[in-house]
């Protein structure tokens, strides 16, 4: 947090300089209703000192920068219907080589590996959606309890995520030098 500066409900204000400087600017304070709801001598006095505060007000700034619950409750929304979305792919995907199968009669070797790597890959991007899910899920209830607006997301919803991504891109990256192998080879 920076010097002069105040977060609360995934808002960011600055102590700023009062342009009246009269005695009045409790009146023109973003933070006014919160003020002495709180504190005794006023938010700004009491985080910053009363010769800090002296002739200064709260401003809001912009806080793009801050998590709010609104924003992770969107991202839980965003990765849930990717999860189905995935699953949806998944499904059609084995339907299709179950077809091909039974068409053909033949099973080739290289073809089912990849296609069972790439089966692998699929199911892990499921996964790793379901995961982000239901870790911003949380997280999203998390923010709700705290009343606090963090800066970021905790490293348990981005290690995850990250290990299923690495999974998915080890597991696709064989199947493509297994596939190029077996032709070449």
């Amino acid at each position: 947090m920076k010097e002069n500066e105040f977060r609360t409900n995934g808002k960011r204000y600055i102590l700023v300089p009062d342009e009246n400087a009269d005695g009045s600017e409790c009146s023109r304070c973003a933070l006014q209703k919160h003020c002495h709801e709180n504190c005794a001598d006023g938010l700004c006095q009491d985080l910053f000192g009363i010769d800090e505060a002296r002739d200064k007000r709260f401003e809001e700034a912009p806080s793009d920068d801050v998590l709010t619950e609104e924003k992770v409750y969107d991202f839980y929304q965003k990765c849930s219907v990717k999860a189905g979305d995935r699953a949806d792919q998944l499904a059609w995907m084995f339907i299709v080589m179950m077809t091909g199968g039974l068409i053909s009669g033949h099973a080739f070797q290289t073809f089912s590996i990849c296609a069972a790597l790439a089966a692998i890959y699929m199911l892990l991007s499921v996964t790793q959606s379901v995961w982000q899910t239901f870790t911003a899920w949380l997280f999203k209830n998390q923010v709700k309890k705290m009343g606090v607006a963090p800066d970021d997301y905790p490293s348990w919803v981005g290690g995850g995520a990250w290990f299923f991504f690495l999974a998915k891109m080890i597991t696709i990256a064989s199947a493509v030098i297994y596939f190029a192998k077996a032709i070449f080879y």
